[in-house]
């Protein structure tokens, strides 16, 4: 009978931190604890400091996280636009239309699917960024962990800070990334299938020196590239050579 009342008791409870949402459209601005759900239905919308949402947020309109901290995943709908430029995710970042990010502090995955657009040119992620579908990402910035292209998705990097504490890039099934800069240990082109550590200079200036994996699956999901290619100056550089060369001759 004891444990009865125990179970029941645990019931309640549970049922009673059951979230309700609460919906915003229209031009708002949020600098305060909202202990619920929370949902873009249009117009824009200001997080600033101050903001402290403790459930999830949706995203059907155009969100700014300029500041605060939400403990819920965090999603981008439709053709809705979430940019966040400061504050901190403490879950996942979950992008199905377009997300920019170019400040801030995300603790959980960053993730793009489908068709999605997905911009990164600074902020302090401390999990995955990982792109699904035929989402791409585009990386000129910020401070990464780790990185995954799936499926037919693709990734662009040209800079941010990727130490050798960085975990890897991988591309499995379909994905291409694509990485721009200079002196890479593997030369410019496609990496072969499989395993490394790559080496060299990203168009930013800031060093890459990280494991990776290409990993083929078969027929139809063998399509992983890594692909690196010259910074521009690099590349003017090459052009100016041939010119040179076909003078020459």
């Amino acid at each position: 009978m004891k444990k009865y009342f125990l179970t029941l008791s645990l019931i309640l409870s549970l049922v009673a931190k059951t979230n309700a949402t609460v919906y915003f459209s229209g031009n708002n601005t949020i600098n305060y604890k909202i202990n619920d759900n929370v949902q873009i239905n249009g117009g824009t919308t200001n997080i600033i400091a101050g903001a402290y949402i403790t459930s999830y947020l949706n995203s059907y309109g155009f969100t700014n996280i300029k500041g605060g901290q939400i403990d819920g995943v965090v999603y981008s709908r439709n053709s809705s636009k979430i940019s966040v430029s400061g504050g901190v995710l403490n879950d996942r970042l979950y992008n199905r239309a377009e997300v920019e990010v170019s400040g801030g502090t995300i603790h959980g995955m960053f993730e793009s699917y489908a068709n999605a657009q997905g911009t990164i040119t600074g902020g302090n992620f401390t999990d995955w960024v990982a792109a699904w579908g035929k989402s791409e990402i585009t990386i000129s910035g910020g401070n990464m962990t780790a990185l995954r292209a799936y499926e037919d998705s693709q990734v662009t990097i040209t800079g941010g800070t990727f130490t050798d504490s960085w975990d890897e890039i991988i591309a499995t099934h379909n994905g291409i990334i694509t990485i721009s800069g200079s002196g890479f240990n593997c030369g410019y082109g496609e990496i072969p299938v499989g395993s490394g550590i790559l080496t060299g200079i990203l168009d930013n200036g800031e060093p890459i020196n990280n494991n990776f994996k290409i990993i083929h699956y078969g027929e139809g999901y063998d399509g992983a590239k890594i692909v690196l290619v010259p910074e521009p100056a690099t590349l003017l550089l090459l052009g100016l050579g041939g010119l040179v060369l076909r003078r020459k001759h």
